[in-house]
């Protein structure tokens, strides 16, 4: 649930600079198909991906009350790396569709990168409880177990 909350709030993070930045660099929501080519339109993406992820990142942590106590600040930062190199698989088949989307159909660069969060989203998920969160519980039971003794 946590997840699901927090990656929506990063996505909508994400969308809002997404929308922003094609309404200010091409002066509307609506581009030409041949935009999608543009090095500047990902780049875009990839920004916009970028910051959404981190404030994901940051609302998942928050959620567990003991990470402030327990984990050192590497440690922070290690999962950090982890849930962004996860999100950026993600994040990479999120972009092809919706440059996919845009070459073949002329969907807005915005609704490509919904439909594409929406494909991707339970493989994200998995790989994120699996290698970013998971593992960090049972590191952390043990270590409260050892602080209570």
């Amino acid at each position: 649930m946590t997840f699901g909350f927090s990656s929506g709030i990063g996505f909508l993070v994400a969308e809002i600079i997404l929308t922003i930045g094609v309404l200010f660099i091409f002066g509307s929501i609506k581009v030409k198909t041949a935009v999608y080519a543009s090095p500047i339109l990902l780049a875009l993406d990839i920004f916009a991906l970028s910051v959404g992820v981190t404030v994901s990142f940051f609302i998942n942590q928050t959620s567990f009350k003991w990470a402030e106590l327990i984990d050192p600040s590497h440690a922070l930062f290690t999962r950090l790396l982890k849930f962004q190199l996860v999100s950026w698989g993600g994040n990479a088949l999120i972009i092809v569709v919706q440059l996919l989307l845009l070459k073949e159909f002329s969907i807005s660069p915005t609704v490509g990168s919904i439909i594409g969060a929406l494909v991707t989203f339970p493989l994200t998920y998995l790989f994120s409880m699996r290698y970013v969160w998971m593992g960090r519980t049972s590191k952390r039971r043990s270590k409260v177990e050892r602080l209570e003794k």
